[in-house]
């Protein structure tokens, strides 16, 4: 693969360890609500980019316990892109990116944004693939990708087989695999009920906050509390 561009991933408790490297700039893919302060930005950038998604796969959007998460959608994948093209513009040498474990959400957009640089997808597939050997990069995320970049990029293929390689070499059950079953087996009615249940508890915790905010800051306008993530 032809690039000029340095490339890095890493979990975020790894980012201290790049905290004097040549990167001149940061991408972090952080939960929604989530501190960034314990996060160590490289000395040498100028610029960090913050993109707030939860690591969903298309399989576990599915599922009730995860009905209150903010999956990856197209906007994050735009984001993700333009991220890059800034680095392009502003000719940027080094890229850190990092995600919780620094297997998922940051190797899907390492690939995404290399192919936003023109990178042909398998070569840039390849090349995230020899810098982590542990990489899953997010299906949903290169799912998405795909129909942006108006598709055959066969990038959730890739993924795909990608995820049962590496789970058969180690021997492991693939636990989103072991989700499918579940869900297979549950019903769309039962997993209906489960949804509602799961909605409930978390409008119920989600009032209690509210309440509790109100009383510690009785003077603060109304607009202070703001809603959680699909709460109308």
């Amino acid at each position: 693969m032809q690039t000029d561009l340095y490339l890095s991933i890493c979990a975020r408790k790894q980012t201290e360890t790049f905290k004097h490297g040549e990167y001149s700039h940061m991408l972090s893919m952080l939960d929604p609500h989530e501190p960034y302060h314990d996060i160590v930005v490289p000395s040498s950038a100028h610029l960090q980019g913050r993109i707030m998604f939860h690591d969903l796969d298309d399989i576990e959007v599915q599922a009730p316990q995860y009905c209150t998460y903010v999956p990856p959608q197209k906007e994050h994948i735009f984001q993700i892109m333009e991220f890059f093209k800034q680095v392009r513009a502003q000719n940027g040498h080094g890229v850190l990116i990092h995600c919780e474990a620094g297997i998922s959400r940051s190797t899907a957009a390492a690939i995404i944004g290399l192919c936003s640089l023109g990178i042909e997808p398998k070569a840039a597939f390849d090349y995230v693939m020899e810098l982590i050997d542990m990489a899953l990069p997010n299906r949903r995320m290169l799912r998405l990708a795909d129909e942006v970049l108006g598709g055959g990029t066969h990038l959730p293929e890739m993924a795909d087989k990608r995820r049962k390689w590496l789970f058969e070499t180690y021997q492991q059950p693939d636990p989103l695999e072991q989700l499918r079953q579940e869900l297979a087996r549950k019903g769309w009615f039962t997993l209906k009920k489960e949804r509602m249940r799961h909605w409930t508890n978390y409008k119920v915790k989600y009032l209690r906050a509210l309440m509790k905010r109100k009383r510690l800051h009785p003077g603060k306008p109304s607009c202070f509390l703001k809603p959680l993530h699909g709460i109308a």
